[in-house]
């Protein structure tokens, strides 16, 4: 029966449990109060064969290891102390009693750092921590030879506190568990403690754990690292094959090592990291084709577990779909026609098709952007074909199609029409309901483009999104800060061109009235969208950076010189004298309705602590040298004098015309509060990268 808990689900009746009551209906509970009964029994009949032994507490250890992996934060570390505690019970009844049978084993000790080791939330830090500490009283108490034979370190041993580091989620838990893996490799391979510790030899399973700690590891080195364990893994299985090694005791590099390493360099920001990951697939390629050639020779050194799965092919193409390398849509798309053909022996999923798609959407051109929308069609139609929903398009294939769109300056309504053709068929079918994210893209498809009234069409689909995810109809749809920031980018780059039709289409053409009035729309539709935003901060984000930064680029592009307020003219006679010996141009000193709109938002970016180079940049093109030097004060420095973490310096255009601005803005000397929440953000890079920003799913 305690078996049975052991193997058990978390408790009987998990839902009807509270917080306060959850660890006393749980597997370890009940295991562990069978555990009592038994002792109940025993001391009621001295029947010795109702005593328990070493797998009695074993069990019940388990059951607390396997409670642990079910709860959350203090809760699982409250589950691995009571598994350590039944250990230190046993090993007091066994001193106490001299009962031999009651000594902690391997296996019992095993289970004790198997439950720190599936300790979640933050105690994963310090399970693994509190795992590798019991591990290095197991080495000592072998190595002291104080007859502790029974708790002799096994490759489980070792393998439970690296798999507890792989997962740690710790700054630098890919070297602890490689550390514990050489250690593993030397404690079996010294002549002077090889005999002592043979079981202790690593095996697949020890390299696999190391080489995915280091898959999703941040380190920029990381790739690297778990392609150079790769190579040792390969070369032992080679020396294991000539030394004639029992295949069942041979370490060998199977499917989930190779796709480990390729996701590695799919996660890495070196250049050559899409190539470097396909070449990784390349040799995988050659295992299993050689493997493949050999089994119908009875080969001794085939490698059957390296073939490739469609993972392993899909973890390649989002490398790819990563790389900012130039051919990086072609190889994308060279790899996906191979599969189709068959001639990888696996058949794409959605998962391929959608990364071949977001490869397309990288590269950014109109002909990328016709492709992928050919490669969705064709999954509708082998899903209309077929039925088989293993390549059924979904929510994110729809929308990397969209995305592919708005990179690649397309018309809008196409994207526009993706969108809607989501919303229809969510009526039958849930899961492709569109999300903030399809929405959002759809946006920036909007202000991307050089259509006309395009801020006003952008407002439109977030007031949809607010109707959807209020009435409850969508609740994916909730707008987001990023909606917000598509929006305002939108107004920012309205030119104010109108719409016409001819016998080609559509085309937009300049017109001076219109266009005034489609910037005076943007600009409304700008302060309107962001006093919304303001208002309801932060349940649907906090303005950020970049959302003030932009609200000032609107101001500038939207309103022009020559609307001046009562306060221009005021500034004008009394600063002319003084601009004239400066030697500067009066009408850019003078203090417009723009400067002032774009001087209060400035304010209100300062307030909230969002000021960053970007946001600088913004107000160095809008306000006068002078006036950028009174707001900045000691933090405006003359050009030549420039320190680290300076905004970024630009040239200020005012109708076609180019300045060079004296100075420019120390980020340092900047008051702390104004910059509080944007420490460390860059200056946007360009309009490009900026466009690609998206919500996170």
């Amino acid at each position: 029966v305690m078996n049975a808990w052991a193997k058990s689900a978390l408790m009987k009746n998990r839902e009807e449990s509270n917080e306060k009551s959850i660890l006393t209906n749980c597997a370890g509970e009940h295991a562990e109060r069978l555990l009592g009964e038994m002792w109940d029994q025993y001391e009621s009949t001295s029947d010795p064969n109702l005593r328990p032994t070493q797998f009695s507490y074993a069990t019940a250890i388990s059951a607390w290891a396997r409670t642990a992996a079910h709860v959350h934060g203090s809760e699982s570390r409250k589950c691995a102390n009571r598994a350590e505690d039944l250990l230190e019970k046993m090993e007091k009844l066994a001193q106490t009693h001299g009962w031999a049978d009651l000594h902690p084993t391997t296996y019992c000790v095993n289970a004790v750092m198997n439950a720190w080791a599936k300790t979640r939330s933050k105690g994963r830090v310090l399970g693994a921590k509190r795992a590798q500490q019991i591990l290095e009283r197991m080495v000592r108490l072998y190595d002291s030879g104080h007859g502790r034979q029974e708790v002799r370190p096994n490759v489980v041993s070792f393998n439970t506190v690296i798999d507890a580091w792989a997962k740690s989620g710790e700054p630098r838990s890919e070297r602890h568990a490689e550390s514990i893996l050489r250690r593993m490799d030397e404690l079996s391979s010294n002549p002077d403690t090889r005999h002592h510790y043979e079981d202790c030899r690593p095996d697949t399973i020890s390299y696999n754990a190391v080489v995915h700690a280091w898959g999703r590891s941040r380190d920029p080195s990381a790739a690297r690292r778990a392609e150079a364990i790769l190579r040792r893994m390969e070369q032992r299985y080679e020396e294991d094959i000539k030394k004639g090694v029992d295949r069942n005791n041979i370490i060998t590099p199977d499917v989930t090592t190779y796709t480990s390493v390729i996701n590695a360099w799919a996660r890495s920001r070196e250049k050559d990291a899409a190539s470097r990951a396909e070449s990784v697939l390349k040799r995988m390629e050659k295992a299993s084709s050689s493997s493949l050639s050999a089994k119908k020779k009875n080969s001794k050194s085939a490698n059957f577990a390296a073939r490739p799965t469609v993972l392993s092919y899909n973890t390649v193409l989002n490398a790819w779909a990563k790389s900012s390398y130039p051919e990086a849509a072609d190889r994308a798309l060279s790899l996906l026609k191979q599969l189709e053909d068959g001639k990888r022996g696996v058949r794409p999923d959605v998962f391929t098709y959608t990364s071949a798609i977001d490869a397309l959407a990288k590269s950014g051109t109109k002909k990328s952007a016709e492709k992928a929308e050919e490669i969705l069609e064709k999954m509708e139609a082998l899903y209309n074909e077929t039925g088989d929903d293993k390549v059924r398009p979904n929510v994110r294939t729809y929308t990397s199609v969209i995305h592919a769109l708005s990179r690649g300056k397309c018309d809008p309504r196409r994207a526009q029409s993706i969108l809607d053709r989501m919303e229809q068929l969510s009526a039958e079918e849930s899961s492709l309901r569109p999300d903030v994210v399809s929405f959002n893209a759809v946006i920036n498809a909007w202000g991307w483009s050089d259509t006309a009234h395009k801020a006003r069409r952008a407002r439109e689909i977030y007031l949809r999104m607010k109707e959807l995810h209020e009435s409850g109809a969508n609740k994916d749809a909730r707008p987001d800060l990023i909606t917000c920031n598509s929006i305002l980018n939108a107004c920012a780059y309205t030119t104010g061109k109108i719409e016409t039709e001819n016998d080609s289409g559509w085309d937009n053409e300049n017109n001076s009235d219109g266009g005034a009035q489609e910037r005076a729309e943007a600009l409304d539709i700008a302060v309107q969208t962001l006093e919304e935003f303001q208002s309801v901060s932060p349940k649907l984000g906090r303005p950020n950076h970049i959302t003030y930064g932009t609200m000032i680029m609107a101001i500038t592009n939207l309103m022009t010189p020559t609307q001046s307020s009562t306060a221009d003219n005021t500034a004008k006679e009394g600063s002319e004298d003084k601009n004239r010996e400066n030697g500067e141009d009066i009408s850019n000193d003078v203090s417009c309705l723009r400067t002032d709109l774009a001087i209060a938002t400035f304010w209100q970016c300062c307030r909230e602590g969002q000021v960053s180079p970007f946001v600088i940049s913004q107000l160095r093109n809008v306000v006068s040298e002078a006036t950028f030097c009174e707001m900045l004060g000691d933090a405006a420095v003359p050009r030549g004098n420039r320190g680290h973490g300076e905004a970024t310096d630009h040239k200020q255009s005012e109708s076609g015309v180019e300045k060079e601005h004296k100075y420019c803005c120390d980020m340092k000397k900047l008051p702390e509060e104004w910059t509080t929440f944007s420490r460390g953000k860059k200056s946007r890079p360009s309009r490009k990268k900026y466009s690609e920003q998206v919500s996170k799913r």
